[in-house]
Order: C-alpha cells, then structure tokens, then sequence
C-alpha cells in the first residue's frame, strides 16, 4: 500500500505525547487524525505555541491539514477548512476505553474511503464525524440499558444497533 494511503488515527496518550514531542512527524499528513481528549488538546497547542482556547481548526491548520477531533461534551471535528460539532447524545459519563471504540470506528470508516476509491481526495472530516455519531449513539444505548455502571463492552455489544439506527434506512 502507498504511504499516502496508509491511515493514521492517533488517540492513545503515547501517540499524542509523540505529536507534542516532534509534531513534525505528522505535519501535512491529511490522512491522520488526532483525537485528544482536554487536557492533551491543552498539551497540542502548547507545542505548537498556541493559546489552549485555540479552535480546532486553528490548530489543523498549524499541522497541515491533519484532521483534529477535540472531544469534549460536543465533539469538535476540523481539517482546518471544514469544521462540524458533533451534538449526538452519548453517555453522561464517559467510560474507559470509550476512546478506543472512536478510534476503531473512524480507522473503519476512513479504510472504508480509502478502499472504495484510494483517489477520491475528500475530507476526513465526515468520516470522522460518523464515528463520533457511532460512538456516542453506541454509548447511550449501554447507559440507557446499564447506567453508570456502563462500561466499554455494554458500548461494544451497542454498536450494531448504533450504526443500523445512524446509518441504514429501511428500503
């Protein structure tokens, strides 16, 4: 596979604490996304010597395109010409590995994209828009079902209906 094919979705905080380190590892790469949570967007700015308010789309433009997903109580999504919230209801309390689940989703979707048309220069954007969606849609289901004892496999058992709910009408 080409290198400008191979996707790169970095949530974990080793893979953000790269970026901080050496954010030159994914300047201009368009097929990355990062997805900080607060704090490590707080972390990303501050290596790129900008204020910790600064939008999301501010900073993509700062990396060159990379698509940045700030997670918040609304998702922030921007690859620095296009910028969308993601307003879908999710869980009042977010679970540990609920990250992991949005980054499975997204490298689906964009691998998806990637797969259909390896030529087709669209953004990340809706791509990861959709996961967002999925992950969030996913999320509610389990804590409608378990509340706050919700965890990461409730989310996981949810994301079938998730998707069909989102995604596939009935024909």
């Amino acid at each position: 596979m080409p290198m400008s094919n191979i996707i790169m979705v970095h949530r974990c905080i080793d893979g953000i604490q790269l970026v901080v380190e050496t954010p030159a590892v994914l300047s201009g790469y368009k097929r990355a996304v990062l997805t900080p949570n607060v704090n490590e967007y707080d972390r990303l700015c501050a290596a790129m010597k900008l204020d910790p308010g600064t939008s999301p789309a501010v900073l993509s433009k700062v990396f060159g395109g990379v698509t940045i997903v700030r997670k918040g109580q609304i998702d922030v999504i921007s690859d620095g010409e296009r910028t969308v919230e993601c307003t879908e209801r999710g869980c009042p309390r977010r679970c540990g590995g609920q990250g992991d689940v949005l980054a499975g989703a997204m490298g689906t979707f964009l691998a998806w994209h990637v797969n259909k048309d390896p030529a087709f220069d669209s953004s990340n954007v809706v791509y990861a828009l959709g996961a967002c969606m999925l992950t969030r849609k996913s999320a509610n289901i389990a804590y409608m079902a378990c509340g706050r004892s919700t965890t990461t496999l409730e989310l996981l058992k949810n994301v079938g209906p998730a998707f069909k709910a989102l995604f596939e009408s009935d024909l």
